[in-house]
């Protein structure tokens, strides 16, 4: 019975400790994400601080466990449980970076100071309790492994509760008190189990390894630098499939939640007992995945968006198994379960600071992505597979498969595809099929040249050297697709907050800029178009209405924008009016003033009575520190990728604009969105503020439209008076009126907001 206990107790210890590991990363993240403008790159950092402390936790805990008898052990860590859970909880409120602030240095210092001891002193938890397990004399302890699969289980439980659970109904302060009762009751719990090992344990007969253990291996140095392969590939990969499908593909907030569960899912399974796939059969599940991923990033497809999720994530998740079933196939004893731990740390370190540090300084692309499915595929097998006619058979019928495909995929919608016809031809596609594609016909001969023929060498490349050929044509095929795109590249950047791409029509008549797959601006190079705005603020769209209605009450003369683009706003600008920009990207400040690329900003500066200004700053931040009733119109139009900021909309947010409005203002938010409604969260917004609310959604694009580069967008203005929306609705019959609920559900605050109730 006692001994039933004791299992219960270190396996909750194990589950518990790995979950509030993994709530407190979102939570940290929930508060630091806004100040830094809601980039993937934040979520990226965080992730790297979380290793570092890892890292620092594991090699603590090899210490501990190798230098160190077991009562030792117990009290120094209970006592430091113990001291955590007696602090206050981490504070909510850490202020935001100052100008001379580097983002990552500033986000790292500020994790270190907020969630670091907490978040050490659980993290050395996991290999401490299995080394405390394997030390006490019941049936089956000498293999401790079982325990890890426990871990991993928990950060699954912890990472899935936050988003699902606490953040929809706990406010910032409700989630970290609630948290800090689960420590204080984790502290409890792991003092029962040094209570065990205490009186049950043996600090002379530390798993030796003679009794049970099922280990393959003594851990060599070369065994070791393995380990921190096998964990370091997966690491760069969950983060590079997270950069890709959170900029390129769809910009979601806590998108990285589903790419890091199913990197701990993948731990859970390749170190669970009852699970009996090997390595070697996880690779070559990964090969029919592989090839699709690549086929889909030559042909630069972003949509059916959930083809392209699954097949990212289903091809991680199978590399990933490979990675970690070969640690699990090479584990070690007991003795040294402490070192493999620090070794799958450093690997995941390694894998990180590879991601988040060093490739955004060496790379203008994601590179890292493509750069880390070679090597998973390297890591496929470990010795080459001798060719045999049934092994040449599966890939004979595969190939045909393939071909099959793509007869199927491409001839039905060969015409919509490849419509090459003034901006068409920039949204359409995005990939190196549609760069190549747009300069060679007949179109079918260029799609099978760029995409077709590289399938299939790709499938024979199977054959050779066991594999290596197949890695590194995988490696060129998806690294080729991160520097080509349709149309001519003029300039290309990779900042903290994402690449950004200028390029030029092929015909020479557009100029665009891009942030992963999302248009952020549209300008036309011939004369009788050059300032005309273009895009979302088409005179024809909201934008104009709003100005029109303005100007005819004579109340036009100085507005904001929060989020700067290519500066498109600024061709409203007559003389007398003055405008000020916010953005948060010195990059996108640079190239919006730069001649060469766009000419919004330069040549309206040009014209004499205008004032026109660009500020480097958060537009939230920007915009508290201007006087109040200054503005007649706030524009808030800041995308990262194709999500509004969180921290831009809420409550707290709007009231902020709204003060800088003078009586008659109006501020305008731009929600075109691919996959969130932001409609409610604005209407129950201004109804808690007492402002009047309208909707503008503006889909009806005619020919005309769109060969001024018009695209359809859908507009929300709120007022503070009636007057301000009838004004508008005079002016366009479109605007109409939008209730919301004071209070309402959907009324987001810094303390409490959640994006599944918006979800499309």
């Amino acid at each position: 019975m006692t001994e039933t206990v004791g299992r219960i107790c270190f396996a909750v210890a194990t589950f518990l400790s790995a979950a509030l590991l993994f709530m407190v990363q979102p939570m940290a993240g929930k508060i630091l994400l806004p100040l830094l403008g809601g980039s993937p790159a934040v979520w990226n950092t965080c992730m790297v601080f979380f290793q570092l402390a890892l890292l620092a936790a594991y090699g603590y805990a090899h210490v501990l466990a190798t230098r160190f008898s077991g009562r030792f052990q117990v009290l120094l860590h209970v006592a430091l449980l113990l001291i955590v859970a007696s602090l206050p909880p981490p504070p909510i409120d850490v202020g935001a970076p100052g100008p001379a602030d580097g983002p990552q240095a500033w986000l790292l210092k500020t994790l270190v100071l907020t969630v670091g001891l907490p978040f050490f002193a659980i993290a050395g938890l996991a290999p401490l309790l299995q080394s405390w397990f394997s030390r006490i004399a019941w049936q089956g302890s000498r293999d401790p492994y079982p325990l890890y699969a426990a871990s991993n289980t928990g950060s699954i439980a912890g990472l899935l509760a936050y988003p699902l659970i606490v953040e929809p109904w706990l406010t910032r302060g409700g989630q970290f008190a609630v948290w800090t009762w689960g420590f204080r009751f984790l502290a409890v719990i792991v003092g029962l189990c040094g209570w065990f090992l205490a009186t049950r344990g043996s600090d002379t007969d530390v798993a030796s390894g003679r009794e049970g253990t099922d280990s393959k291996t003594v851990s060599g140095l070369s065994q070791r630098a393995l380990w921190c392969l096998l964990a370091g590939v997966p690491s760069s990969l969950v983060l590079g499939v997270t950069q890709l499908l959170a900029t390129d593909v769809a910009s979601i907030p806590l998108l990285w939640v589903i790419p890091l569960t199913l990197y701990l899912a993948t731990y859970v399974l390749a170190f669970s007992p009852r699970i009996q796939v090997t390595s070697r059969t996880w690779g070559m599940l990964a090969v029919p995945t592989m090839l699709g991923v690549v086929w889909l990033m030559l042909d630069g497809s972003t949509t059916p968006l959930w083809l392209i999720f699954f097949a990212h994530l289903a091809n991680f998740f199978l590399l990933a198994m490979c990675c970690h079933k070969r640690l699990e196939e090479s584990r070690p004893t007991a003795d040294q379960l402490t070192t493999f731990y620090f070794c799958i740390s450093l690997g995941g370190l390694m894998g990180g600071l590879f991601s988040t540090l060093i490739a955004p300084r060496i790379f203008d692309t994601i590179a890292e992505y493509p750069l880390a499915l070679g090597v998973a595929c390297l890591m496929r097998t470990a010795e080459p597979v001798k060719p045999t006619p049934a092994r040449d058979a599966w890939r004979h019928w595969l190939l045909l498969a393939c071909l099959g495909l793509a007869a199927l995929w491409v001839l039905p919608t060969l015409d919509n595809w490849f419509k090459y016809g003034g901006l068409d031809r920039l949204s359409s596609s995005s990939g190196l099929a549609a760069a190549v594609i747009g300069a060679l016909s007949p179109k079918g001969i260029a799609y099978a040249a760029t995409v077709l023929i590289p399938c299939a060498a790709l499938v024979a490349s199977l054959r050779w050297r066991g594999g290596l050929g197949f890695a590194v044509l995988v490696t060129a095929l998806t690294l080729a697709t991160t520097f080509f795109g349709v149309g001519r590249t003029l300039h290309r950047e990779r900042t903290f907050f994402g690449v950004l791409r200028v390029s030029e029509s092929l015909s020479g008549e557009w100029h665009v800029l891009t942030h992963g797959s999302t248009v952020h601006g549209v300008e036309s190079m011939t004369a009788n178009k050059r300032l005309l705005p273009t895009a979302y603020y088409h005179p024809s769209g909201p934008v104009g209405s709003l100005v029109r209605a303005l100007h005819a009450e004579q109340h036009f003369g100085k507005f904001a924008v929060v989020g700067l683009g290519v500066g498109t706003l600024a061709a409203y600008c007559v003389p007398g009016t003055e405008a000020d920009f916010f953005e948060i990207d010195d990059a996108v400040i640079r190239i919006a003033e730069n001649p060469s690329f766009f000419g919004y900003l330069t040549d309206m500066r040009n014209r004499p009575g205008t004032a026109i200004r660009t500020h480097h700053n958060d537009g939230r931040l920007g915009m508290a520190e201007m006087p109040d009733d200054t503005f007649d119109l706030v524009v808030v139009d800041a995308f990262s990728s194709d999500a509004v900021p969180t921290h831009l909309i809420t409550l707290e947010a709007v009231e902020v604009y709204a003060r800088k409005c003078r009586p008659h203002g109006i501020v305008a938010f731009h929600i075109s969105n691919r996959h969130f409604d932001l409609r409610p969260v604005l209407a129950d917004a201004g109804a808690s503020l007492g402002m009047t609310v309208g909707l503008m959604q503006d889909e009806l694009i005619t020919p005309a439209d769109s060969a001024d580069g018009k695209k359809p967008s859908v507009w929300v203005v709120l007022t503070r008076t009636p007057e301000g929306l009838a004004s508008l609705m005079r002016e366009n019959p479109a605007w109409q009126p939008l209730h919301g609920t004071p209070q309402g559900p959907h009324c987001w605050t810094d303390d409490h907001s959640s994006v599944l109730g918006v979800l499309r």
